[in-house]
């Protein structure tokens, strides 16, 4: 070591000079040179001309822990936010202040176990700091989801829209969207109809295992189990330990060989005391391609979430593109409204369950459907203009006098149509050819029918203004879905109908019907009080002449009562009586209401 006495000069040697020999320092800073002071002695740097200093180097990612409890975020480095402890509560994170860490600095901040659509965390800015341009905070509400945040270094963070999940599964990507390839070798996000080619799945994230025709245990971390091989017999699939899945994950199992049959199925069990569905195993039915998606609460229960295989019945599509559905005890479909874009087939029978009413059709529509009748189910159908016909040519309901009684079987000759609109009831016999009509009225009052069991006659206009307005009501929900969430094109307007010209021209024959068959009543009845007399030698000639009003034929009809000859044995009197009834009868057929 060199001594160097005062006022004396001498070589100092690398390493004499120890800390202790310094000059002493202010707390909380460092020897260095500000910038901007030039080339120079060193000096003390206090923490903000440190940091000056150190702007253009990228800050050290630091992992900061915080728990089930209001967290603000330190801002002295790039940060990883865990979430360590269960949320028993909705809670917040706050970001550092914009302006605290250089331009590109991220904070990531994690959610743990608990978080959820209720107890969420919510991740909110510091003073007038703006996200994404806004004062609005961001949220997480799903287990392990994950939010990036990048500052301008200024007074604004960016994030990334999107939630990072905290294992490698795609689901979750972006919020109600899932990743397609983009065509040009990337992925892009979709809201609906995507269909993620075999090639790519590993690529985006999913854990892939295959089998063949064998048993097999599925290995943990594993997201897409493939089966590919041919199967000839039934095969075992154990899963994993439930609790080696994150809460909300998802383990699909995908039966691509097309060979399920009812001897050779999968049969999904459970590892240990897990339970599968609050079971211990879930099976894969036949035929076809098929998809079960399993989704664990990350302890012991996994759940069948999207599963085409419900309990023995199966939705699958061919390789044609047809949609499938089948079952070992038959398919139900419920709902207001089953809709088929195309054609409709049936290998066996279609069984309609008995309904009370047809109701009314949609516009350029028709409905066949199942109604009693007389304690049988019997098939209806109703068109568009409102009239019911009973398909099943069985009528009950007809007056007495049209059931032949010679007939084996009097009521399937009998055909049955109500038009609601006309308020008409028209029996048709298929072997006489005899039509008759009464009104709603008529027909109710003569089976004693009342309250809903009545027939009624419905409004053609009111229905029409009821049409439009629910065509509207569709429009308007279509019009305000956002535009990534719409399916299919804009529903199309639709314009109230003018009541047919058929049925109008039904009504007025109806109406002329109800008119000729009162004349025809009140012919009858002035016949019947004619004296015997009279009604004695003519009552063959008004019975004839009743056949050919029956067949519309009026004039014969006239003519056979216009040339009816007396008998000789009539008096003066008499035959004087007999020329005026004649006349009577044949002017009162010829004006008759014609059809």
């Amino acid at each position: 070591m060199a001594f160097i006495s005062s006022g004396g000069s001498g070589t100092v040697n690398d390493g004499d000079i120890t800390n202790a020999k310094l000059a002493n320092m202010a707390q909380a800073t460092v020897k260095g040179r500000a910038s901007g002071a030039g080339t120079g002695v060193p000096g003390d740097l206090t923490a903000a001309q440190l940091r000056t200093l150190l702007v253009a180097v990228p800050p050290q990612w630091e992992r900061l822990v915080s728990g089930d409890a209001n967290y603000t975020i330190v801002a002295t480095t790039s940060a990883v936010v865990d979430q360590t402890s269960t949320l028993t509560a909705a809670r917040t994170r706050t970001l550092p202040a914009a302006n605290a860490l250089p331009a590109g600095s991220e904070v990531i901040v994690g959610s743990g176990a608990g978080c959820s659509a209720t107890n969420t965390l919510t991740i909110g800015r510091a003073g007038s700091d703006t996200i994404n341009g806004a004062a609005t905070a961001v949220a997480i509400s799903m287990p392990y989801g994950w939010r990036r945040f990048v500052t301008d270094g200024t007074s604004a963070w960016t994030w990334d829209a999107g939630v990072m999940r905290g294992t490698n599964l795609v689901t979750g990507a972006v919020d109600n969207a899932v990743l397609r390839a983009d065509g040009t070798g990337g992925v892009t996000t979709q809201a609906s109809g995507c269909t993620i080619p075999d090639s790519a799945v590993g690529a985006l994230g999913n854990v892939v295992q295959t089998f063949s025709n064998a048993d097999v245990t599925v290995t943990a971390g594993t997201t897409l189990l493939v089966q590919t091989g041919t199967l000839s017999a039934a095969r075992t699939i154990t899963l994993p330990a439930a609790s080696g899945y994150p809460a909300g994950s998802t383990l699909t199992i995908l039966e691509r060989s097309g060979t399920l049959s009812s001897a050779n199925w999968l049969n999904i069990v459970r590892a240990g005391s897990d339970t599968i569905n609050g079971g211990t195993a879930y099976a894969m039915y036949p035929t076809g391609a098929r998809h079960v998606m399993l989704t664990s609460d990350g302890t012991s229960l996994w759940t069948a979430v999207s599963s085409p295989n419900l309990n023995g019945a199966s939705i699958y599509r061919t390789g044609s593109g047809r949609l499938v559905m089948e079952s070992f005890d038959g398919v139900e479909l419920k709902g207001n409204a089953i809709v088929c874009g195309g054609q409709f087939y049936a290998q066996n029978f279609i069984e309609l369950l008995q309904v009370a009413s047809g109701g009314t059709p949609n516009a350029n529509s028709a409905r066949i459907y199942a109604k009693d009748l007389a304690g049988n189910a019997s098939l209806y159908f109703i068109n568009e203009g409102g009239v019911e016909t009973l398909v099943t040519p069985h009528s009950t309901t007809a007056p007495d006098w049209l059931y032949r009684s010679g007939s084996a079987n009097p009521t399937e000759e009998l055909g049955w149509s109500a038009s609601h609109y006309t308020g008409v009831v028209t029996h048709h016999h298929r072997e006489t050819g005899v039509v008759y009509r009464e009104t709603f009225g008529e027909y109710n009052e003569r089976l004693g029918l009342t309250g809903d069991a009545a027939l009624s006659v419905r409004d053609w206009d009111a229905d029409q203004a009821i049409k439009v307005a629910d065509q509207e009501a569709k429009i308007a929900k279509w019009d305000a879905l956002p535009e990534e969430l719409r399916q299919g094109d804009r529903p199309e307007a639709l314009v109230a109908k003018p009541r047919p010209d058929w049925m109008i021209d039904q009504t007025s024959v109806i109406l002329a019907g109800r008119e000729r068959d009162a004349a025809r009543a009140a012919l009858r009845a002035s016949w019947a009080a004619q004296p015997s007399w009279i009604r004695g030698p003519f009552d063959g000639h008004f019975r004839g002449a009743q056949v050919f009003l029956d067949a519309g034929d009026d004039d014969a009809a006239a003519d056979l009562i216009r040339y009816a000859e007396a008998p000789g044995a009539y008096t003066t009197e008499q035959l004087a009586t007999f020329v005026t009834l004649k006349t009577t009868i044949a002017a009162a057929i010829a004006a008759l209401p014609s059809l």
